[in-house]
């Protein structure tokens, strides 16, 4: 089953700015969905996780929540 207790937040942003840093700074897993991986936020985000960020194979919501489902499993 799902977590209920499990906090998700959501960044449309495109470009490094403070919420993205300070979002960054404070998630146990970040999921980057991104068309082109060489995104200025996906290098710039880097410094600021604890952990590798984990990519789903597409920007669909399934694939999204697979991908997040999998890595839990794992921890």
């Amino acid at each position: 089953g799902r977590n209920p207790s499990l906090d998700i937040r959501l960044c449309h942003e495109t470009d490094m700015n403070p919420q993205v840093v300070a979002l960054a700074d404070h998630v146990d897993i970040a999921v980057v969905v991104s068309t082109c991986i060489t995104h200025a936020i996906t290098y710039g985000i880097g410094p600021h996780l604890r952990r590798n960020p984990i990519y789903p194979v597409s920007r669909g919501s399934s694939s999204i929540v697979r991908v997040l489902e999998e890595h839990a499993s794992e921890l």
